[in-house]
């Protein structure tokens, strides 16, 4: 049986390709006709058809190897001539009749080379067949071996160069997983070459196709037209000559190849004399210590020739026995050790891990510490650096990797600026380094690595043999920069520096797949960046001709097929095409298959392959599916070491997959089981902060499933554990994101299930406490905790800032986790330690006087002490309940706000119109008037009303609840909260705490400083109505315009206001900015402009939405511009809710320092100016609307403009000043 592929046309003509095994069929169907996936079962059946319906039937004279009919060969032509008298035919005649027998034969199929045609008629002896036709058969065939004997060699001749490229992957060729990292980055030096086994495919583009085609024509032709039996002529050849001719230069290859075998027997014949000689020896030992070094040198020859590893072996014992008598004295010894040396490196190159390289490592360092200034010493130094490198490569052991960088830095220093092995010698360094970024993580030996690479290239020149090496050694090192900084221009350079590299290398050289192979993955890496299809695409592509073009023999074969699955993995989560995940499940399941259970890859492949069934199943729905999951991640965990950074990870999908189990077939065992695996997970002090918080999600959101309310607070509070110390201010943008998602959604679902649980409020707001502005109490603008240590332990906060540093480090690691060393495992190893000492920092300092809170949320105490000035309202909100917890008269009370609905809150947060009557009255039913109730308070004169602080939690913080109240109703009807109390914003329980310790009274020659955005009339009007009132307050007034002159005025002033135009920032609230006349100021460059110790009193902003969260993220963190500059140090921040014209804003802020400049000074006195300002503009509003109804309307400030709009969704513009303070 063969299976046989049609699909083949050639003059018109369908030509059938047939293959001895349905391995070669497969990639045939890859690599020719460009099929997506290997064919299954079923598909195979199709082409499996019987050899004999194949082939026509053929005489015996026929050639088993091309059906040439020798039966009509010129002897028997001849034969049949002269005994009638003829004359043979023209030898262009026999051609046109071969070419026609063969046509007749060859037309019906073609075989691979391993199939041979058989005939279906018996092969025995044929009266017919004399034995003339049968010695032209053997002529025939031997005519074929002759003629592949020369072809051979006229390849080796074309193609034969011997390549010793050494790669940045050390002897063990690539390892790394599927998920991004690139494959030609490991250990050392590259060592495999083609297999022997099968033939090796290479990357054929179809234009190169069509040439290799028709130069099999071509070839076919040739032998078509000459005869093998003219006489021994073939192709103008004279096989049979005695010597080849000079011109000849394939046979004269041939014949040069014959002298080697004659030289190499001959030094074969001088070692047995030798050693002959040596047995007759007696108290020789210095001759012999020669005669050893001469056969050392002799084997050496023979080994050049042979590439026995016997040759090479007897070389290093002739060399060692050399060495051993030859006195230390002689000149000769230390060539003797160098030529060990060498060998015993070539010995390692093959044998790998059959060697120790201990021995070698000896000799070379003897070579090295002889001091002969020779060239040929600055390689040995080179060698040197590499065996250490080979061996960390083995062992692990960080030592080797120092060494083998001192060493080559060392060949640097001694080789000349001018000398051409300063590009070999810079590259080596440089690939050294970058294997020492991988096991340290420190960005610098990077940068230096890649300086280094820069070097070799500038050094070299592109006629330079390793040139295309020192490009791709550059752009692995670059690439693995990215791997880490994300940079996309680190990638792209990464990419065209190997693109170059690729074109420079022949595709026979097996650095060609393998950078073909980075090149792939960095395609990945791009499409993992920017979300380009395109990129997708390629990056499958290319992996596509790389996995085809690897025999599964080959060392780095698993590898590049994990890759392949990764990337169709990808397409699967994008297009949903369930074609691209089976073929990504048959890839993996093979990678693993290939991998040997000891090998450091073997748990990423059943990690990957785990993942991708889960995957199915969520489209299947296979129970199977999900057993094989299961037993795949199950497998996969038991492999990985406990250090490892990815255990959180293995982890939380044998628990998502154990879940689903246990709940398809109500398993309680495995939901218990898969409780724990979380569990595991997320207190895994060595994994990625995400993995972690990831972990502590699913964990959660699994007990509230069961109802376990207490189990769900306490995992809630080690989620939020996890974040301890955290240098949130300090992480990137995206890592700042990342930890947001899980908390904002913990934090407020937890405290519900504390409250279900019955927990103690305290303990509740604890957890809002230490979960909720994390930017402030990391130390990024909360001054007041850093200060004060400062003061009085400046050492103890230098050192814990220095510790802290490795706390945010690795964040998230790659999907598929790693192998070996690399940035991410050593920055976890470094985070692990660093939380330990961290820890006993901290408790050393919270042991000092007045730091026993340091860095942390307030005690129950310091909580009760919030509310002795009046009420402190905690609000929170989600899908389990929604709650109000109430600090007052010594007590921490919950009340239940049965009628808030969570969702609600997020629809009503999110609309541009959130201060309308409809709206206010919605809060003021759901949840003033209970909090209202529970308090006791009623109506009261504005002079006598308490202050009442409010600290709203989520998408609660963007809804005006200190204007909540019922406007639909007629005066004296019409109802607010504003009627009861004066309200205030606090964005913490310490930070109000710590506002009320700052001092109190204004100084003698407070500063004033105005800013503005432009000399628009509002604007223009507005400051010049306050610089009359400050300056008749004997406040010192400056109004600079530009950026400079606003910081060095915020280093001294007491109070800042800004009148003009606020633009919100999506990606960082910090990079919020006031638009100035000319530029710009982020509320960052605020911050950092703040005395630390003396922070100003007061910021007004008086600009639109300065108290908008635009990224629902970031609702907790309060880091909206009057937020972020109220936990930064001013004791008092006015800023506005929503959209207001310049006239309300002149108008407030006119109101505002009237009322100020009239009232007596005190701790109250600014939100008590605030409450008048906003007052004053709702009764107006009242006022007006009520008219409006009647017709009698005036145009007041613009209030015209909502006559039309519906009476319940008018805006309440006053509605949007809101006072953060005391």
């Amino acid at each position: 049986m063969m299976w046989v592929c049609h699909d083949h046309v050639e003059d018109g003509e369908s030509i059938p390709y047939a293959f001895s095994s349905k391995n070669d069929l497969d990639k045939h169907m890859i690599v020719i006709h460009h099929s997506k996936k290997r064919l299954s079962d079923n598909d195979l059946t199709k082409y499996l058809e019987h050899q004999s319906s194949l082939i026509d039937t053929v005489s015996p004279s026929s050639c088993p190897l091309c059906f040439f009919e020798v039966e009509n060969s010129l002897g028997a032509k001849q034969t049949s001539s002269s005994k009638s008298g003829g004359t043979p035919p023209e030898p262009s005649k026999r051609v046109q009749s071969n070419k026609k027998n063969q046509k007749r034969v060859d037309s019906r199929v073609r075989f691979a080379d391993d199939v041979k045609a058989a005939s279906d008629v018996d092969t025995g002896d044929d009266p017919d067949h004399d034995s003339s036709a049968l010695f032209a058969l053997e002529i025939h065939i031997a005519a074929h071996l002759q003629y592949l004997l020369v072809m051979s060699l006229r390849l080796m001749e074309t193609l034969g160069h011997d390549t010793d490229e050494e790669s940045l992957t050390g002897p063990h060729g690539s390892n790394d997983p599927a998920t991004g990292s690139v494959s030609s980055l490991k250990d050392g030096p590259e060592l495999d070459t083609w297999s022997d086994k099968e033939p090796a495919l290479v990357y054929i583009y179809d234009s190169e196709r069509v040439q290799l085609e028709q130069m099999r024509l071509n070839e076919e032709a040739a032998e078509n037209v000459l005869s093998p039996y003219e006489e021994g002529q073939w192709g103008g050849l004279d096989l049979l000559a005695d010597g080849p001719t000079e011109e000849d230069a394939i046979l004269q290859h041939f014949s040069n190849k014959q002298k080697e075998l004659s030289r190499i027997e001959s030094c074969r014949k001088s070692v047995r004399g030798l050693r002959q000689d040596l047995t007759k020896a007696h108290d020789e030992r210095v001759e012999n210590g020669y005669r050893w070094r001469e056969i050392g040198l002799l084997q050496a020859e023979i080994f050049r020739e042979s590439k026995e590893v016997d040759d090479l072996n007897q070389a290093i014992e002739a060399f060692q026995r050399a060495a051993e008598t030859i006195p230390s004295e002689h000149s000769v010894r230390w060539q003797n050790l160098a030529d060990l040396s060498t060998h015993l490196i070539e010995k390692y190159k093959i044998e790998r891990h059959g060697m120790n390289l201990d021995r070698a490592i000896e000799i070379t360092g003897r070579v090295v510490a002889t001091n002969n200034d020779t060239h040929q010493q600055l390689d040995h130094y080179v060698h040197l650096s590499n065996l250490y490198r080979w061996r960390y490569s083995e062992t692990g052991m960080d030592e080797d990797l120092v060494y083998a960088v001192e060493i080559a830095r060392l060949a640097i220093r001694l080789v000349p600026k001018d000398s051409d092995r300063q590009a070999k010698y810079r590259n080596h360094l440089g690939q050294l380094l970058t294997l020492d970024y991988w096991r340290t993580g420190i960005e610098k030996t990077i940068d230096e690595a890649i300086y280094e690479l820069r070097l070799a290239l500038d050094y070299a020149t592109e006629k330079d043999i390793e040139y295309s090496e020192y490009l791709a050694t550059l752009s692995v090192g670059i690439d693995k920069k990215f791997a880490m900084s994300g940079s996309q221009e680190e990638l792209d350079e990464a990419m065209q520096l190997m693109r170059r590299s690729i074109d420079l290398v022949a595709e026979r050289d097996p650095a060609y797949l393998r950078r073909l192979n980075s090149l792939g993955v960095m395609f990945g890496e791009l499409y993992n960046t920017t979300g380009a299809t395109d990129a997708l695409e390629e990056s499958i592509q290319v992996a596509r001709n790389v996995v085809a073009s690897t025999p599964e023999n080959d060392i780095d074969a698993a590898d590049r097929m994990a890759h392949l699955a990764a990337r169709l993995g990808d397409k699967f989560q994008r297009t949903g095409e369930l074609e691209s995940l089976e073929e990504a499940i048959y890839l993996s399941t093979t990678a693993k298959a290939l991998t040997l259970v000891e090998h450091s890859s073997y748990h990423v492949y059943c990690h990957n392959l785990a993942t991708r069934i889960f995957e199915r199943f969520h489209t299947t729905g296979s129970t199977q599916d999900l057993r094989d999951a299961v037993g795949n991640s199950s497998e996969a965990v038991k492999l990985l070491p406990d250090t490892d950074v990815n255990m959180a990870t293995y982890l939380c999908l044998l628990a998502d997959a154990t879940l689903e189990l246990g709940d398809r077939l109500g398993d309680h065992q495995q939901q218990r089981e898969s409780l724990d695996l979380y569990e595991r997970a997320l207190s895994h002090g060595y994994s990625s902060l995400k993995s972690r918080l990831q972990a502590g999600q699913k964990l959660f959101e699994a007990n509230c499933k069961f109802q376990n309310w207490d189990g769900a607070f306490k995992v809630a509070k080690m989620t939020i554990g996890c974040l301890g110390h955290l240098p949130f201010a300090e992480l990137e943008q995206i890592d700042k994101n990342r930890v947001l998602q899980t908390t904002g959604r913990i934090t407020s679902n937890g405290v519900a299930a504390a409250l279900n649980a019955g927990r103690p409020p305290s303990e509740v707001l604890s957890l809002l406490e230490d979960s909720r502005w994390l930017d402030a109490n990391s130390g990024g603008y909360y001054l007041d905790d850093f200060e004060r240590l400062r003061q009085a332990h400046p050492s103890k906060l230098d050192e814990f800032l220095s510790i802290r540093k490795d706390l945010g480090k690795p964040m998230i690691v790659p999907p598929a986790g790693f192998i070996g060393n690399s940035p991410w495992k050593a920055q976890s190893r470094r985070r692990y330690q660093a939380r330990i000492e961290c820890d006993k920092i901290l408790t050393e300092i919270r042991k000092e006087p007045g730091f026993s809170n340091w860095l942390s949320h307030e005690d129950e105490t310091r909580m009760l002490q919030a509310g002795t000035k009046g009420p402190v309202v905690v609000l929170t909100a989600s899908h389990i309940r929604c709650d109000a917890i109430i600090i007052y008269q010594g007590a921490i009370k919950v009340v239940r706000l049965p009628d808030l609905d969570y969702f609600d809150v997020v629809d009503k947060s999110d609309s541009r119109s959130r201060c309308t009557v409809a709206t206010s009255l919605w809060i003021w039913e759901t949840i003033a008037k209970p909090v209202l109730v529970h308090l006791g308070l009623s109506p009261a004169p504005s002079n006598n009303r308490p202050r009442l602080w409010l600290i709203p939690t989520g998408p609660l913080i963007n809804l005006p609840i200190h204007a909540a109240g019922d406007y639909t109703r007629r005066r004296p009807e019409s109802i607010s909260i504003s009627d009861y109390a004066v309200c205030s914003y606090s964005t913490s329980i310490k930070a109000l705490n710590l506002a009320r310790e700052r001092p109190v009274a204004m100084p003698e020659g407070a500063r004033m400083l105005l800013v503005r955005t432009e000399d628009s009339p509002g604007v223009a009007k507005e400051i010049s109505t306050l610089d009359d009132i400050c300056r008749s307050r004997g406040l010192e007034v400056s109004q600079p315009n530009h950026k400079e002159g606003i910081l060095q005025g915020l280093a001294s002033c007491n109070l800042f206001h800004f009148a003009g135009l606020f633009r919100g920032s999506w990606e960082d609230p910090l990079k919020s900015q006031l638009l100035l006349a000319n530029g710009s100021i982020t509320v960052k460059d605020i911050l950092d402009a703040t005395p630390r110790l003396h922070p100003p009193y007061l910021a007004y902003l008086s600009g639109c939405d300065t108290l908008k969260t635009l990224e629902i993220l970031f609702d907790d963190e309060f880091v909206h511009a009057a937020g972020a500059l109220y936990m930064g140090g001013f004791r008092h921040t006015i800023g506005t809710l929503g959209i207001d014209g310049d006239e309300l804003c002149a108008e407030i802020s006119g109101l505002f320092y009237g009322a100020w400049a009239n009232r007596e000074f005190s701790g109250d006195t600014v939100a008590l100016c605030l409450d008048d300002a906003t007052r004053q503009c709702r009764d107006r509003w009242i006022a007006e609307r009520e008219r409006s109804r009647t017709g009698q309307a005036s145009t007041h400030r613009g209030l015209m403009r909502i006559e039309e709009e519906d009476d319940d969704e008018r805006e309440m513009h006053w509605a949007s000043f809101i006072h953060f303070g005391p």
